[in-house]
């Protein structure tokens, strides 16, 4: 990551977005899947022309295709200095944040708004938990770790307990994972927990996590479909959804969960 000089793990005063190519993380036993990141900014805001402040959370979402991904530090500082710019209204300000994340990200961006004073909605996530199961932890997740059951049908589960670290500065990052497949093969819960648990002490963006997880998935699965969503928790009030999917409708709840 040297070459990219990015704004996370420096000191600075700069405020432009840094974008890292997809390419320069994906890894994985096949192609990546489509799906979308999410991000919930939770401090945004900005000044009024007429006078006075708005602030809520801003949503921003855009594909799993996009040539590169937003560096959150970047989007953190990008934002706050926002937060002294005046606009005329609102959608000067979505526009404003609209065209700075696609000229990051080289495609198109959704931003939406929420006043803070309105309810933003939080779920929980369905399906088995896992965190009751004792698990061992490897080194490094690999998609071999994985148990397959020969139980066709509907599998869902979801984990608490999922934790990576950042690969710039090694600071860790939690997150609730949930996952969704259908077809011939379901896994055995201790073999798919202490997968996920492998990624503890791996140096990896959020969207890489997603990513391999749902690759992995499929290439032991090969199910009919497939969706995978990593919760991540909040870092300088942001967090981030990475959604991934492969045969599933191309549809997601995004509301946060009540971790973030």
């Amino acid at each position: 990551m040297d070459g990219l000089k990015l704004k996370l793990g420096r000191a600075t005063d700069e405020h432009d977005l840094d974008g890292v190519p997809r390419t320069a993380y994906r890894q994985g036993p096949g192609p990546a899947l489509p799906g979308l990141d999410i991000w919930n900014a939770y401090e945004a805001g900005f000044l009024l022309t007429h006078g006075g402040a708005c602030s809520g959370l801003l949503r921003i979402i855009y594909s799993a295709e996009s040539p590169a991904i937003v560096e959150s530090k970047s989007l953190k500082l990008f934002l706050n200095h926002l937060q002294q710019q005046v606009f005329v209204d609102l959608d000067a300000y979505l526009q404003c944040v609209s065209c700075a994340v696609r000229a990051c990200v080289g495609m198109d961006v959704s931003a939406t708004w929420t006043p803070s004073h309105e309810d933003w909605e939080r779920r929980h996530l369905t399906g088995s938990p896992l965190d009751h199961c004792v698990a061992a932890v490897h080194g490094n997740p690999d998609h071999r770790q994985l148990a397959v059951s020969h139980e066709a049908g509907t599998h869902c589960f979801h984990t608490h307990l999922f934790g990576s670290r950042c690969p710039v500065t090694g600071q860790p990052d939690w997150a609730s994972v949930w996952m969704h497949w259908q077809g011939d093969l379901g896994l055995t819960e201790m073999s798919l927990l202490s997968y996920l648990l492998s990624y503890r002490d791996l140096g990896e963006f959020h969207e890489s996590c997603c990513d391999r997880i749902a690759t992995d998935l499929t290439a032991v699965l090969k199910p009919q479909s497939l969706t995978v969503a990593c919760h991540f928790l909040r870092r300088g009030g942001i967090d981030i959804t990475p959604v991934r999917w492969m045969g599933a409708s191309k549809t997601y709840d995004f509301y946060p969960t009540w971790r973030q």
